[in-house]
């Protein structure tokens, strides 16, 4: 998938991998998105590094992508592992859950002019003033602020890379998220 975003020398040689798409999962699947549909839409902005992750991921674990390029952007490759699961449109009538992220836009200003309905998005930009607690939108679907991929992807490391043997020892990301944001806020507790 041509994508790496974990390095670590094990003593003997050096190991690699991409948690992106495998953090984004790991996201949709604490929102319930796996559960509640027999194959998830991802709605997917972007064709670089971990956008080619995601839907590697997304794929692999029995979603449909909808891959959307804006102009000037560079577009999903069609050819890669998730080449099966690509679909031009959520198909009428479906209930499946529809999960959106964008790695194309730096602003949750795109939210408000997809032509695409979805239940959850998940930008993956964060700032200091975002939070972990999602926000409604007017048409009901929830945004999530890019921390929750952030958190996700540094479990799915320590998981896969760093400490395999303690993956069982592993705090859920919703907990490890709550965690860390209050630190990020200062509180004590």
């Amino acid at each position: 998938i041509a994508s790496t975003n974990q390095l670590r020398w094990d003593g003997h040689q050096l190991v690699t991998g991409s948690t992106d798409g495998a953090g984004v999962v790991l996201v949709a699947r604490s929102w319930g998105v796996f559960s509640r549909s027999k194959s998830p839409i991802l709605i997917l902005y972007g064709g670089g590094a971990a956008a080619r992750s995601t839907a590697a991921a997304w794929a692999e674990n029995g979603g449909r992508i909808i891959s959307v390029t804006r102009e000037g952007r560079r577009p999903l490759d069609s050819r890669g592992p998730w080449a099966s699961a690509l679909i031009d449109e959520v198909p009428k009538g479906s209930l499946e859950s529809t999960f959106q992220v964008d790695f194309d836009s730096q602003v949750e200003s795109s939210i408000g002019t997809n032509t695409i309905k979805f239940d959850i998005c998940l930008v993956a930009s964060y700032g200091r003033d975002g939070s972990v607690d999602p926000i409604q939108s007017s048409s009901g679907a929830l945004i999530l602020d890019g921390r929750w991929m952030l958190v996700a992807q540094h479990l799915v490391a320590w998981a896969q890379f760093i400490a395999p043997e303690f993956r069982d020892s592993l705090p859920s990301l919703s907990l490890l998220l709550h965690r860390l944001s209050e630190v990020e806020n200062g509180n004590k507790n």
